[in-house]
């Protein structure tokens, strides 16, 4: 038989309940339960003493009381979402352009290819070069660098300061001298031939993501030799 209590009433709380009660195993099927608490009191009216008292420390407790991480695992209780997957359509690629300016040399100095980025390329060019031969070495060069950003990730390259006939060679005279087994109208092989074979193999390999910006030409030359 179980032993009496000395007790007429007990404010008995825990996490989701609250209320005063008259025996002690009442009590214990509450206080038994998560924040659990009891007192036990002769009289009713120090019950609801009590009883209040905790409410308003449970409250307290409750509102500071942080979510907990899982004590078997690393994650948060409330994952985030991951979202990364709408950057597609909210900020839509921005296409990566490179532009290259070219300077022929004069007065003895070399020829340069300068970015945006400010990176400038001193271009050698061959012992004795005149004007043409200067300005074919220059457009390989810049195709050669060009060649190097489109792999590098540039969409397009723009290429400007070449000048004119270098464009011409590369999309009239070259394809139609090709066509003739490199040889030229009269018959005869072009003038720095194996600069332009070069040059132009290349070209088609990447004239898709380049421009051609030309500085144009004073000078006049026929259909058949440009340089």
């Amino acid at each position: 038989m179980a032993n009496k209590s000395n007790f007429n009433f007990y404010a008995a709380i825990n996490d989701k309940e609250a209320r005063i009660v008259t025996t002690a195993d009442e009590s214990k099927a509450i206080y038994e339960e998560p924040g659990g608490h009891n007192k036990g009191t002769t009289t009713y009216k120090e019950a609801e003493f009590h009883l209040r008292r905790f409410i308003e420390v449970r409250t307290e407790r409750l509102q500071r009381k942080k979510p907990k991480r899982n004590r078997y695992s690393n994650s948060s209780p409330n994952p985030k979402m991951d979202l990364s997957y709408l950057a597609e359509f909210i900020a839509p690629k921005q296409p990566k352009v490179v532009t290259l300016t070219c300077e022929l040399g004069t007065g003895g100095n070399g020829s340069m290819i300068k970015s945006l980025d400010c990176d400038t390329h001193v271009i050698e060019t061959s012992k004795g070069a005149k004007s043409p031969l200067m300005n074919l070495e220059l457009g390989y060069a810049a195709l050669k660098l060009a060649d190097y950003h489109i792999k590098q990730g540039a969409d397009t390259v723009e290429i400007l300061g070449l000048n004119v006939n270098v464009g011409k060679t590369l999309n009239d005279y070259a394809p139609k001298w090709e066509a003739n087994n490199w040889l030229n109208p009269l018959g005869k092989s072009p003038a720095n031939l194996e600069l332009v074979q070069s040059m132009f193999e290349l070209y088609e390999q990447i004239k898709g993501k380049i421009t051609l910006g030309a500085k144009q030409s004073k000078a006049v030359h026929t259909d058949d030799l440009p340089f």
